[in-house]
């Protein structure tokens, strides 16, 4: 039982530690994604640059941030979990750079080809495990970071997402027309 109790207050502290060092990711986030974040920066602080395991972990984090958008106003439709790769594509229009900033939209398609590619234990999954991508983990993580960053930082006034919802509604009836 001690060695449990050991075991248990080591987790604890490096989890305590993990939130301080990214307090400004961890005080904006919702309880359901806190897990698999803390998971996430403890493969990059354990230097696992081999750990495949991270892309699904990433992945359930842009389905939340996926319906969280919609929410928001910036997606056209409801997320379903299974359209991930239309999303990012709708995001990256350049109609909406007003609020999704070019290096966020390339973050966020980069980000989604990479977990969907590693979560189906594709050409990524290999690459990473065999460390032909040794700073990929890396990379991908700190483009996530960003990315949530820049979701709670989305302009909160009525004014901003009134003209939002005109853009996303133009987008619809634009694609509606071809």
């Amino acid at each position: 039982k001690l060695i449990e109790d050991i075991k248990k207050a080591v987790s604890d502290s490096e989890n305590i530690a993990i939130r301080g060092q990214y307090a400004d990711i961890f005080s904006r986030i919702p309880d359901e994604i806190e897990d698999e974040l803390l998971d996430i920066l403890k493969i990059v602080i354990d230097a696992e640059r081999t750990n495949t395991d991270i892309f699904n972990k990433i992945r359930k984090i842009l389905d939340w941030l996926m319906s969280s958008l919609h929410e928001y106003g910036l997606l056209d439709s409801p997320y379903s979990g299974t359209e991930l790769s239309r999303c990012s594509k709708f995001l990256g229009k350049k109609e909406l750079s007003e609020f999704v900033p070019v290096y966020i939209s390339r973050s966020i398609h980069s980000c989604t080809e990479i977990a969907n590619e590693g979560s189906h234990r594709l050409t990524i999954d290999d690459a990473v495990k065999s460390g032909k991508a040794p700073y990929l983990v890396y990379s991908t993580v700190y483009e996530l970071l960003n990315i949530l960053s820049w979701f709670h930082n989305l302009p909160k006034d009525e004014e901003s997402k009134d003209r939002l919802y005109v853009i996303v509604a133009n987008l619809v009836l634009n694609e509606k027309e071809k």
